[in-house]
């Protein structure tokens, strides 16, 4: 399998010199180029791993246009002409993108803490401290949010293109295109959890998952989703498997471990949702609880 975190970070670097000006780099553009041409086999490329017990808790989540965006902090840019500009989250073992399960409980924490969010995505809930102290601030991990990690690329194989963000240093000058490296729409990830509890301050897991999904549908995760970035779009069962066939027909489904658990989060997903979901029923909008318009669950003036 190929390692882009080797690929990103080094590789691409092979061959660097000084000229006693700049840093020059003889192959860079061939070489970012082929970075993004990298094809992959979801049966081949990309690990299945086994539920260890009923504890665990997955879904199944496809990136939405314009794609996903995660590790932009993270220095990359040498001055190099055609270098990429911003940094990425590349796991190091594995080499595939990913979302650090740490930013996922970030996300989640925040916006749920928020009463209207609370309110609309877990009717069911009736005291949203307790909730919030036993799922994200338990000493006893109640709640364990592993990293999100990539299920399958899109239908051509790739999983990373292209992409450009254009800072304006001066109203009256030319932007400035900076390059970076996205998750292109339509790569499919596999978010875990482990729940250790059946009950979370009356909430059971499977109203909490389907509360974490939702979240993540709405409001969006990494950096950029006030621009549409991040966005992620829930799969079914049959969905995932119909994706993953249409990369490579020859490819196993997921083993039979947690299809009994799917099987009925599904059920009984889908029935919450024709019940109570929705965003014109609910009245809930990205734009209205923006990461920037909130502080510890409080709107800012």
């Amino acid at each position: 399998m190929t390692n882009l975190h080797l690929l990103f970070n080094e590789t691409m670097y092979d061959g660097m010199r000084f000229d006693g000006k700049k840093l020059e780099v003889s192959n860079m553009e061939s070489t970012v180029k082929n970075i993004y041409n990298i094809r992959f086999d979801p049966a081949k490329d990309f690990s299945n791993i086994e539920l260890p017990n009923d504890n665990m808790r997955r879904l199944y989540m496809k990136t939405n246009y314009p794609g996903l965006v995660v590790g932009l902090g993270y220095q990359h840019d040498t001055g190099i002409t055609g270098d990429i500009k911003l940094g990425f989250s590349f796991d190091y073992v594995t080499g595939q993108p990913y979302i650090p399960g740490s930013s996922i409980k970030g996300v989640l924490k925040h916006f749920l803490s928020i009463d209207d969010v609370f309110k609309a995505f877990i009717p069911s809930g009736n005291n949203k401290k307790q909730l919030i102290r036993e799922a994200f601030e338990s000493d006893s991990a109640d709640v364990v949010f592993l990293d999100a990690v990539i299920r399958c690329p899109e239908k051509n194989g790739r999983i990373i293109g292209s992409d450009f963000i254009t800072p304006h240093p001066d109203p009256l000058q030319n932007p400035i295109p900076l390059q970076m490296v996205k998750v292109l729409p339509d790569v499919v990830f596999e978010f875990r959890f482990v729940c250790n509890k059946i009950d979370y301050a009356g909430v059971t897991a499977e109203d909490l998952l389907i509360a974490f999904k939702e979240v993540i549908e709405t409001f969006g995760i990494g950096a950029k989703t006030n621009v549409g970035y991040g966005i992620l779009e829930s799969m079914t069962d049959e969905e995932l498997k119909e994706h993953i066939k249409a990369v490579n027909p020859t490819s196993n489904y997921f083993g039979s471990a947690d299809e009994n658990y799917r099987g009925r989060y599904d059920q009984k997903r889908n029935r919450q949702n024709n019940d109570r979901r929705g965003e014109q029923n609910r009245g809930i909008n990205r734009g209205q609880y923006g990461r920037g318009n909130f502080n510890n669950g409080k709107k800012s003036k």
